[in-house]
């Protein structure tokens, strides 16, 4: 249950000037293969440049939240996300990386982002993550509007993926932030094998 803080701070989020200021992850793929989105990002291709679908982390809402669609619920985002991008979801190795694709609303959607991961795929722990690819930009702002930059995140030594959501195991959930709002999107993830990897590409 959210509580009244939670309703207030995200009212107040998407009613003042900084909702304009936005980035969100339209894909991702793992070393491994399969792909994916954040949670919350619309089907429509339309809604490419739309601030709509943008996630902003605020509150205590550890998955944040949608101007589109509200709170971020894993499990029912988890369900569209599939939808939109297939059954395999971004299978990723032990200390693998995932490669995200961040779209750059406007100039305060920019760089540089930190991620970090939750094995249980709950939210309550997320540990820091390794970026070896980074989006430009200082302080979480840059020149580019419209545009899309590679984000690629290590996963740390000794994480295994043991989060449930629904039907589907073997979950991480990677969360990606910049420093203004802050933006970005949360994206699942599982742990998978180059024998498992090689099965899906079949």
């Amino acid at each position: 249950m959210y509580s009244l803080f939670s309703t207030l701070t995200f009212f107040l989020v998407f009613s003042t000037p900084l909702v304009s200021a936005h980035c969100k992850i339209n894909a991702a793929t793992g070393d491994l293969g399969g792909k994916g989105e954040a949670f919350g990002i619309s089907a429509s291709a339309a809604d490419a440049n739309s601030q709509s679908d943008v996630t902003v982390f605020s509150g205590n809402t550890a998955f944040g939240a949608t101007q589109a669609g509200g709170a971020i619920n894993p499990a029912a985002d988890l369900a569209a996300v599939i939808k939109n991008t297939g059954a395999t979801l971004p299978q990723v190795s032990s200390g693998g990386t995932v490669t995200m694709t961040l779209h750059q609303v406007n100039a305060d959607g920019a760089g540089p982002m930190k991620c970090s991961i939750d094995a249980t795929a709950q939210g309550a722990s997320f540990q820091v993550m390794t970026i070896t690819t980074n989006v430009p930009g200082t302080n979480g702002k840059s020149n580019a509007a419209n545009q899309d930059f590679p984000l690629v995140a290590q996963i740390p030594a000794g994480v295994a993926c043991t989060g449930t959501l629904g039907t589907t195991k073997n979950l991480c959930l990677v969360k990606c932030e910049n420093p203004v709002g802050p933006f970005g999107g949360v994206v699942a993830i599982q742990q998978g094998t180059a024998a498992k990897a090689l099965r899906f590409a079949a």
